[in-house]
């Protein structure tokens, strides 16, 4: 390359391509030697653009698969046939062509030695191969488009932190393609925010690329706010959270938001008033106040509901009906709601004396208790057929009301209790094998608590 420029500064001629610009165009040789040439000189020094047609005509199925889908976001790095890897072998390019293809690509983007207008132009050859650049967006030229999704996917996300191409890059090379220097904010925005679907976090998408936020911090304001309908739903989202994260980029962006919060997607609406409610009262006042004259009530539930809730929010509401707008109905909706659920006039509450339970156990009425419980039981047992029941009743019958005072003396822990009344009790699904003792102890204690 040194050679090249030296021949350059001696004869006056522009200095020959350089070798990484060879490589990363090297799959074109797999199709055509001439067309490579010819591909090469165009991306250098602009002659011969008419090899944009025959990229985009003839050779665009095989060309597209041997550059691995160049200019296009996806979920993954497409496989190649075995006979598209033996054409590359046969040109030199060896390996995986997953990263012997794109690698050199990656190492361009790295260059320094490498000028904007031969960026732009490989921006240009890389949107006329094969089907072009998805993520497209009405207004964005495909050449920024292919060379942004080429430059995200060739990015590890670990090397982000010192990827040298900010949004101001590319809106150089849009001024170098003769666009209005008023539609360049613009244009870089729809450009990198809008979003395609993919799945994986490993492919890094140019939504993701860095320096976004500062440059909205710079130039978010010449951002017509009705350039943000031509994104997709999730790319709107995507902004309003943005604005959400960073309350800087939310007031360089606060008309935006506005437009946002009365999106036709609910989705969009919600997260625009969510990026709104950040912003200082004064600032969301002054962008909402043209909106809400202007907008139909069938999407403006979530922001009358929003305002509805604070009296700064309700006296906009009001103005809006005022001069005009037609959510008069909604609003006195969201009103009477917020009315209803205000505050309620302070009552004064009754609470009654309160008894406390004795401490000490009634054991004449615990005795008592145990007679009714046993002779329950005997009732319920008495007549059976059963086996079971002709042994419960015999047993029962035979607990006198001494028995019940030495339980209720064990319960009160005064002496243990007899074994001879170590028996099962009955309840209404059968009997259950379980020391008579540890049964009436826990009756006892209900005894107790139920004391008057």
């Amino acid at each position: 390359m040194v050679f090249e420029r030296l021949k350059s500064a001696l004869t006056g001629q522009p200095p020959g391509p350089h070798n990484q610009l060879k490589a990363a165009l090297g799959p074109i040789r797999a199709v055509s030697e001439p067309l490579f040439e010819r591909a090469v000189r165009f991306v250098q020094d602009g002659s011969g653009p008419e090899v944009l047609l025959a990229l985009d005509a003839g050779h665009a199925p095989d060309l597209d698969r041997l550059l691995i889908e160049p200019g296009r976001v996806t979920s993954w790095t497409p496989w190649l046939a075995d006979s598209l890897t033996k054409r590359l072998q046969q040109v030199g390019i060896s390996g995986d062509p997953r990263t012997a293809v794109v690698g050199p690509r990656a190492e361009l983007y790295r260059n320094t030695a490498i000028g904007q207008p031969q960026f732009l132009r490989f921006g240009y050859l890389l949107a006329a191969v094969g089907a072009g650049p998805n993520r497209r967006v009405d207004g964005v030229p495909a050449w920024l488009t292919a060379l942004l999704n080429d430059l995200a996917t060739l990015t590890e996300r670990s090397a982000l932190p010192h990827l040298q191409w900010p949004p101001e890059r590319f809106a150089d090379l849009l001024r170098h393609d003769g666009c209005p220097e008023a539609d360049i904010p613009a244009t870089v925005f729809l450009a990198f925010c809008q979003q395609e679907k993919v799945w994986g976090s490993q492919t890094v998408r140019p939504h993701e690329l860095p320096g976004i936020d500062n440059y909205l911090l710079g130039f978010g304001q010449l951002i017509p706010p009705g350039a943000v309908a031509r994104l997709t739903a999730d790319a709107r989202t995507a902004i309003a959270e943005r604005a959400k994260a960073n309350p800087a980029v939310g007031h360089a962006l606060a008309p935006m938001l506005a437009q946002l919060a009365v999106d036709k997607a609910k989705g969009v609406r919600v997260a625009a008033i969510a990026g709104l409610a950040v912003l200082p009262d004064e600032l969301q006042a002054t962008v909402l106040r043209q909106v809400l004259r202007t907008t139909p009530a069938s999407v403006a539930a979530e922001l009358i509901e929003y305002l509805s809730r604070t009296a700064a929010g309700g006296a906009l509401l009001d103005e809006a009906v005022a001069a005009g707008a037609k959510l008069g109905a909604a609003v006195a909706k969201a009103n009477a709601r917020r009315e209803a659920l205000g505050p309620a006039e302070p009552q004064n509450l009754f609470v009654p004396a309160f008894t406390p339970y004795p401490d000490e156990l009634d054991e004449e009425r615990a005795v008592a208790e145990l007679r009714r419980f046993v002779d329950a039981q005997l009732a319920r047992s008495g007549g059976g057929e059963h086996a079971w029941q002709i042994k419960r009743a015999r047993e029962l019958g035979q607990v006198t009301d001494r028995d019940l005072w030495q339980i209720v003396q064990a319960a009160a822990g005064r002496q243990a209790p007899p074994k001879a009344l170590e028996v099962p009790v009955v309840t209404r699904r059968g009997p259950i094998a379980a020391p008579w003792a540890r049964a009436c102890r826990r009756w006892i204690r209900g005894i107790s608590i139920n004391t008057e």
